[in-house]
């Protein structure tokens, strides 16, 4: 089961991806880093607490983790991630699916979304109600929970198509939201839906969005606080 690629930057987000993948016994057919080549062997000390979903071990170095694997790799020492040498290497393996986790912020230039296939993003946010940035948080305030969703990058921020979607509890005061908690709710769903396009052979159904959302940017320090107050201390 290979039948998909990864494209990934040296992030907290893409040490749950791959490990998570790797737990559920997916084979990718290559694993694409790109990014500063001093960062992908370093650690971070985060805690997930009591999450009820998978936990990422984020003292593993992601090098590690892909040599653990034994998933075939490149590494690329640039952070654009339409970079050259990256779109060369995606047009050479002409996926037909790949998994993408980036750089916070960055928007994916029309050359990558051509050479990767279909580029598979997780957004934490239910879409269409949450799109751009921190959503995460304005849904705390206003529901007491969260949501990942699953779609296909196009040009337009989170607006391609849709899908899966899946809401989670809330987390506690004591987790680190920002790494732990949304980098696992995001590799949650992504499991289910390679799990799912590797059992049939194809994506899940798109589902048709039948409401639009203004577009949130990113939370204010002081709302931010507010969400984090509002969760339960454990």
């Amino acid at each position: 089961m290979n039948d998909f690629t990864i494209l990934c930057a040296p992030t907290s987000r893409t040490q749950a991806y791959l490990q998570a993948i790797h737990t559920a016994g997916f084979t990718p057919s290559r694993v694409i880093v790109y990014g500063n080549a001093y960062s992908r062997n370093t650690t971070d000390d985060r805690r997930g607490h009591h999450l009820q979903i998978f936990q990422p071990d984020f003292n593993i170095p992601l090098e590690k983790t892909i040599q653990n694997a034994g998933w075939s790799v490149s590494f690329i020492d640039d952070d654009n991630v339409g970079a050259e040498e990256l779109v060369t290497i995606l047009t050479q393996q002409q996926p037909s699916l790949t998994v993408f986790s980036g750089f916070g912020g960055q928007l994916v230039p029309s050359e990558t979304l051509k050479a990767a296939g279909r580029l598979l993003h997780i957004h934490s946010g239910w879409l269409p109600d949450y799109r751009g940035s921190t959503t995460l948080y304005y849904s705390l305030l206003q529901e007491q929970r969260c949501a990942a969703s699953a779609l296909l990058l196009s040009e337009a921020i989170d607006n391609g198509p849709l899908l899966a979607r899946q809401y989670y509890p809330a987390p506690d005061q004591q987790t680190d939201i920002d790494y732990a908690y949304d980098s696992a709710i995001r590799a949650d769903l992504l499991v289910q839906v390679l799990q799912y396009y590797l059992d049939n052979g194809q994506l899940p159904e798109v589902i048709k969005q039948t409401s639009t959302s203004e577009m949130f940017y990113v939370i204010h320090p002081l709302l931010k606080h507010l969400a984090i107050t509002s969760l339960n201390e454990s």
